[in-house]
């Protein structure tokens, strides 16, 4: 009977535990056959955007992080050139924007670079999302572009898809494909 007492205790810890872990791993397969591995917190969910193949919202405050890796064969071309390609977005943004000027800032990481910038839409529709971060990062021997859509002003808006794209891995497919 004791036996049984542990047991359900030890259950029971354990599922609390996996409820209120902070964040948790999810693998999505890139255009290569690669892995691109993120740890989302737990009050993000996957949401599905015809827009971006990876796409997570944020259930305390809408942020949505869409996240959309460029083809393989497009990043040797493009990878030395990704803060011009940022000023490039950065520019047709500011069109729109109620800034007058938005830096492109750097995000230099131990296994990732990239750059960015903050804005905010001056022509927000009901329901819209009024601030967005965007940016191109280069992480593993892959580029990818990002953006935060948030109703909250940078940096408190857009600082956990940071977060989460800051965990971002890459497993090239011989490394989990191989057979040992």
């Amino acid at each position: 009977m004791s036996y049984l007492i542990v047991a359900a205790l030890a259950a029971c810890s354990i599922g609390l535990w996996l409820h209120l872990r902070p964040s948790r791993s999810h693998a999505f397969m890139g255009p290569d056959g690669s892995r691109v591995i993120m740890k989302i917190p737990r009050h993000w969910a996957r949401s599905f955007d015809q827009s971006s193949p990876i796409c997570f919202r944020d259930g305390r405050n809408g942020s949505l992080l869409q996240v959309t890796p460029v083809p393989l064969e497009l990043v040797a071309t493009l990878a030395p050139r990704i803060k011009e390609l940022v000023e490039a977005q950065r520019d047709d943004i500011l069109k729109t924007s109620v800034e007058e000027a938005i830096p492109v800032l750097p995000l230099i990481g131990p296994s990732c670079t990239a750059f960015y910038f903050s804005a905010t839409d001056s022509e927000v529709k009901p329901g819209g999302w009024a601030f967005i971060t965007h940016g191109m990062l280069s992480a593993y021997g892959r580029l990818f572009h990002f953006t935060v859509l948030s109703h909250i002003a940078p940096p408190r808006g857009a600082a956990e898809g940071m977060n989460i794209l800051a965990t971002l891995m890459v497993i090239p497919p011989n490394r989990f494909t191989q057979r040992v």
